[in-house]
């Protein structure tokens, strides 16, 4: 066994060191680097000979994404591929070369996640009218596999399996590799043939966001006529956020929500709870499912403040009831405008006010130091978003949330707002990846107003089967 293990580390460090010819000879950055095992946990078989290795920084954008070859396969599917003559597509798991004039991404079906099946490709191609056999691919020549493949003009759009380079310059690809290698010892290169992608060729690129242009609308067109076909949404591929939306994630919890259930809460607003929880790498449905909660109860909350504003005025020993100018004064201020119902904005400002503190916000913000930074650090990421801030130091904290969460909500539905008309915020931007404290923010909100709105349960469980009934 020990010799095996030499013979193969010394086969690796071979290959390490033409990857690592072939890196400096394209000037991609790289470094050493070993494999990672838990502290006292057995290595994988396949690396035992991994002991050696490198770390590759793949030019991402304006980035620099690293790509680690530590194991045989890493450096064979390197060695079988033209990985330095590319570069990795920031938002979607994808790759693009100026010098190969291809850009390729991963397909997924939308509905269903995972990898699209590879039996789908004999139905796109019946649908679309076109199909080849393979001709491109470097992973088995052996294998003749079909194909879509439609042209525009000079340039040809292949739906087929993907090529080598995007599986191994792409994390995600890799993990599904590993981790079918690990339960049936199948071959990379079959299990590559197995992932599909949408490859444009003979295009001219030269820079990242066009390569991304270029994909989006010709994904688009072929993505569209199958889903009309075939009832099949599929798309590309797009990262997921390292990090999930919402709570601290990995933060432990020592809270204790005793033996009695003491609260009942309304399911409506509760039903839309659970589907933001629920959807957690969706961010403008998560966003959008919170925000419902607290529209839900803008009716109560605006008839309470309401009503605290008619009593503040009719306590006035000066408001005179037949006076048609004070009248007047009095609907003015109940009603939140001079003619007719209060403003979206005012009714969200409203129940915050009714179901918060600027003490809540600041104990929301404080402890996490990311989030904190988020609304505060100089280079104001959060106007990227929503041009309006949300500080610690505020002397109206509660109407600045509400102000922030009410234009990410216009900017989400694209209407006008109360103040400024706003430009679209789409599903798949940065954008909107980049809502991860927002989206906590209004969950946190949405949390409050349940609790807030929530009916004390009597202890024998009858007043549950009554719903709102009993609210």
């Amino acid at each position: 066994m020990a010799n095996e293990v030499a013979m193969a580390s010394e086969s690796l460090a071979e290959q390490i060191e033409a990857i690592k010819a072939r890196c400096e000879a394209a000037g991609i950055k790289h470094e050493a680097a070993q494999p990672h095992v838990p502290a006292g946990a057995p290595p994988p078989i396949e690396q035992l000979s991994s002991r050696v290795g490198i770390k590759l920084k793949i030019p991402t954008a304006r980035d620099l994404t690293p790509l680690l070859v530590v194991t045989d396969w890493h450096a064979e599917m390197a060695l079988s591929s033209q990985f330095e003559k590319y570069r990795l597509l920031r938002d979607v798991v994808g790759i693009w070369s100026q010098q190969q004039r291809v850009i390729e991404c991963e397909i997924d079906i939308l509905s269903v996640s995972g990898f699209i099946d590879k039996r789908l490709i004999r139905k796109i191609a019946s649908a679309l009218g076109s199909h080849q056999s393979n001709d491109h691919s470097a992973i088995d020549p052996k294998a003749e596999v079909e194909q879509v493949k439609l042209f525009i003009g000079d340039v040809s759009v292949c739906v087929d399996s993907a090529s080598t380079e995007l599986a191994f310059l792409n994390q995600e690809t890799r993990k599904y590799i590993a981790l079918n290698r690990g339960r049936s010892s199948e071959s990379w290169r079959r299990l590559v043939n197995r992932v599909v992608s949408i490859r444009i060729e003979n295009v001219n690129v030269s820079s990242h966001d066009e390569a991304m242009s270029i994909l989006e609308k010709v994904s688009n067109s072929v993505f569209f006529g199958v889903d009309l076909a075939l009832d099949l949404p599929i798309g590309l591929r797009r990262r997921i956020a390292k990090s999930p939306l919402g709570r601290d994630a990995g933060a432990e919890r020592k809270i204790k929500i005793g033996s009695r259930i003491s609260q009942y809460y309304d399911d409506e607003p509760m039903s839309l709870y659970w589907y933001g929880r629920s959807a957690s790498h969706l961010p403008l449905l998560a966003f959008l499912a919170f925000y419902q909660v607290l529209e839900y109860y803008f009716p109560r909350y605006s008839l309470a403040a309401a009503t605290k504003r008619a009593k503040q005025i009719l306590r006035d020993p000066r408001f005179d009831s037949t006076s048609d100018t004070d009248i007047a004064k009095l609907l003015r201020r109940t009603q939140g405008l001079s003619a007719g119902r209060p403003s979206e904005l005012a009714q969200l400002q409203a129940a915050i006010s009714e179901c918060l503190s600027p003490e809540d916000v600041l104990d929301f913000l404080s402890p996490h130091g990311e989030r904190l930074g988020f609304y505060t650090d100089k280079d104001k990421a959060w106007k990227k978003v929503a041009d309006a801030p949300v500080s610690p130091q505020s002397t109206d904290l509660l109407a600045d949330v509400a102000r922030r969460i009410y234009r990410i909500r216009c900017r989400i539905v694209h209407t006008k707002g109360e103040e400024q008309e706003v430009e679209l915020l789409l599903p798949f931007s940065r954008e909107a990846q980049s809502l991860t404290h927002d989206i906590a923010l209004v969950e946190f909100v949405a949390t409050k107003v349940l609790i807030a709105s929530s009916s004390p349960s009597s202890g024998n469980g009858s007043e549950a089967a009554k719903g709102e009934s009993s609210a």
